[in-house]
């Protein structure tokens, strides 16, 4: 009977200890965190390196892979392009989805990042001859996401990324536009533009530049001394006295840029009457008053500078002000869209996007405006030939081919004219058949999308 109890008290000690290993291993597991693989299949592009992250993150974007000959559409997994706001809770591949770029049919814009409620408009830049932009057909992959009318306006709804494609009615040829939509985000960097001047009685408008677009852009706006000059709600300054003021923006997650100005009085060109106290035989004053300095307003203003750019270029437009005499030059400068061009308060733009963008310059003094359009373009790529001697065979030189376009190897061509005569590619080209003359500087090269570029510098080897 002993026995028995010992064995019974043995057997109950060891359930014991397995039940508080199993409690232990459970509460291990759970304060592990669980580890996933991301693999990224890029289809044929550049290589996109794998990365792992925990349970329940997000995944971090990667810089969009390439593929010479096409436009990347986005990330897909299980035949839907992924949503980088979903939570990871398993390994995954996201595959990348390319569509055969085109030279037929283009649009402003090639991505976009937009808030919810955002509006923005998706412009054919380049259209083949015969088919009209209004048969176009307009889709988007997530109406949840964003939505697009026959116009290609966009409606952003909710976070996520979505693709609009657009296509002609044949559905000969299409393009694409990715769209991510996400909730508004932290201010980074916040400044003020305009004027540094203001005279007592009058008024000057400031501007507030926020990055990023995306961000929340309610500010609020403060005077040093209001007894010298206020500010309103818009940023418009009135003088009231002479003297400085620092006028403080600040958004609402405390982001703050202040700005210096200096309130002059008001001229005065009324000259006052001359009175004369001396008795009637005294002589008059005939000497003139002092004259008073005038103010000299702006008529106008025009802009120059070139009105076309390639995507990445910068350049400095010029506001002309008329009269050149003008007492006040200072100026406001300002972009309908920034997307496509931006604008400093010198007048510096840069080239953001391919489409069109209206630059104004505005006088501070009468408001007085200019606009100048620019066009942005993509940069054209820039080709080359390489003709390589390699041996002599019975007299007849053989040459290798390599073609290079912005300094990378290329293939996607089907036939060079040189000389006179067209070959179709391959490997080799012989004197037999065509004649090799190193004083020839120029060949034309056939792409496979049916284009021809002429006038690529040949080098010889």
């Amino acid at each position: 009977m002993e026995v028995k109890n010992k064995k019974s008290l043995i057997f109950k000690i060891i359930l014991v200890i397995l039940i508080i290993a199993a409690i232990i291993l459970i509460l291990l597991k759970s304060c592990t965190s669980k580890e996933y693989k991301i693999t990224f299949d890029s289809n044929g592009g550049s290589k996109v390196s794998s990365i792992v992250v925990k349970e329940n993150s997000l995944i971090e974007k990667p810089t969009n892979p390439k593929r010479e000959g096409y436009t990347f559409v986005g990330w897909y997994y299980n035949k839907k392009i992924y949503d980088f706001n979903t939570k990871v809770t398993k390994n995954m591949t996201l595959k990348a989805k390319w569509s055969k770029s085109t030279t037929e049919l283009k649009l402003n814009y090639s991505s976009l990042t937009l808030a919810p409620d955002d509006i923005k408009m998706l412009k054919v830049t380049k259209i083949l001859a015969g088919y009209d932009v209004k048969d176009l057909i307009w889709d988007s992959s997530d109406e949840n996401i964003v939505t697009v009318d026959k116009d290609g306006k966009l409606q952003a709804l909710k976070s996520g990324t979505a693709t609009i494609t657009v296509k002609t009615k044949d559905g000969k040829y299409k393009t694409s536009c990715i769209v991510t939509v996400t909730e508004e985000t932290a201010v980074t960097s916040i400044s003020i533009v305009g004027a540094t001047t203001v005279n007592v009685g009058s008024t000057i408008k400031l501007t507030v530049n926020i990055e990023p677009a995306t961000a929340n852009k309610k500010v609020t706006w403060k005077s040093s001394n209001n007894s010298i000059a206020t500010v309103d709600e818009n940023g418009t300054v009135k003088g009231l006295k002479e003297g400085t003021v620092t006028i403080t923006v600040t958004t609402e997650n405390g982001k703050t840029a202040t700005y210096k100005i200096t309130i002059k009085a008001k001229s005065n060109n009324t000259n006052k009457p001359q009175t004369n106290n001396n008795s009637s035989n005294s002589k008059p004053n005939t000497s003139s008053p002092p004259a008073s300095p005038s103010i000299v307003h702006v008529i106008n203003v025009s802009i120059s500078g070139s009105n076309t750019m390639y995507i990445g270029d910068t350049k400095k437009l010029t506001a002309n002000i008329n009269p050149s005499n003008a007492s006040n030059k200072d100026v406001t400068w300002s972009s309908n869209n920034s997307e496509i061009v931006s604008v400093d308060g010198s007048g510096n733009i840069r080239a953001n996007g391919v489409g069109q963008a209206i630059i104004t310059v505005k006088t501070n003094d009468g408001g007085k405006t200019a606009s100048i359009t620019i066009t942005v373009s993509e940069k054209p790529a820039s080709y080359a030939i390489t003709l390589t001697a390699l041996k002599e065979l019975t007299g007849i030189f053989q040459y290798s081919i390599s073609v290079t376009r912005n300094g990378s190897a290329f293939k996607d061509y089907v036939a060079i004219t040189y000389n006179g005569v067209t070959k179709p590619f391959k490997q080799y080209i012989y004197t037999t058949e065509v004649t090799i003359d190193s004083n020839i500087k120029t060949a034309s090269l056939h792409l496979q999308d049916g284009t021809t570029i002429n006038n690529v510098p040949i080098y010889y080897n």
